[in-house]
């Protein structure tokens, strides 16, 4: 999907939910206008003020408390949905990779599971209750304002956080899913590729199995190779 990336929630479920949403008057669209008056002169508290907890509230969060200046940018805490969520403003546009354990240690001193990161260009949640997993979920405001089915997703996602923890289960058993239909699909396509590389009908001589075999994966995951990179427009159609 255009615009979102981390591995929280996958692309296919992501794509499938969107599919599924009813299309509706979505807080984004109002906060818009605001996007545009960012840029690399913006000061963190007004990406906070100005930025951050006018999108935030749009979606039911509460306005930012407990605000406080750290070396990384500005720290804060915010509410939806009963819970206390750790919020970090970085400056313009800085890469927010490298702010994983900040905010991970952020939220751990606020007594938060989730933390949200915001830099004015992308917003990245980040799961802190399970921090073995490394896990978030990133979106580009940019796509999020403009593109319809990411602004749907993007609100989706925002708007019930309460429930993402059964929205992450459920992307886990959409993606358990594809990987066993991926299975079995890849399975009986080389058995079918491998009867036909084993019948010969004008010699007496059989190939040996185990070189059919060899052969009929190959071809059945140079398919596939193709298959994934047209899909992602990585090859001339």
């Amino acid at each position: 999907m255009n615009g979102v990336r981390g591995p929280l929630l996958s692309q296919a479920f992501l794509d499938a939910q969107a599919a599924c949403l009813e299309p509706a008057a979505l807080p984004v669209e109002a906060w818009r206008a605001r996007f545009v008056q960012f840029g690399p002169t913006t000061p963190l508290r007004t990406l906070l003020l100005a930025g951050a907890a006018p999108l935030l509230g749009g979606f039911g969060f509460d306005p930012p408390v407990e605000i406080q200046l750290t070396a990384s940018g500005l720290d804060a805490t915010v509410t939806a949905d009963g819970q206390r969520i750790a919020l970090l403003i970085a400056p313009f546009a800085q890469p927010l990779d490298p702010l994983w354990r900040t905010a991970v240690s952020g939220a751990f001193r606020r007594a938060a599971a989730w933390s949200i990161l915001f830099n004015g260009t992308q917003l990245r949640l980040v799961d802190a209750g399970r921090v073995y997993t490394r896990r978030y979920l990133e979106f580009d405001l940019d796509v999020a304002v403009t593109d319809s089915r990411t602004a749907l997703v993007f609100s989706n996602v925002l708007g019930h956080l309460g429930s993402l923890r059964s929205l992450t289960a459920a992307s886990d058993r959409h993606a358990a899913g594809v990987s066993r239909a991926l299975r079995d699909g890849v399975l009986a396509a080389s058995s079918d590729v491998l009867d036909a590389l084993s019948v010969r009908k004008h010699s007496a001589r059989r190939p040996p199995a185990g070189d059919c075999l060899e052969q009929a994966l190959t071809i059945v995951f140079r398919l596939l190779f193709l298959l994934f990179a047209e899909a992602r427009l990585l090859v001339p159609l």
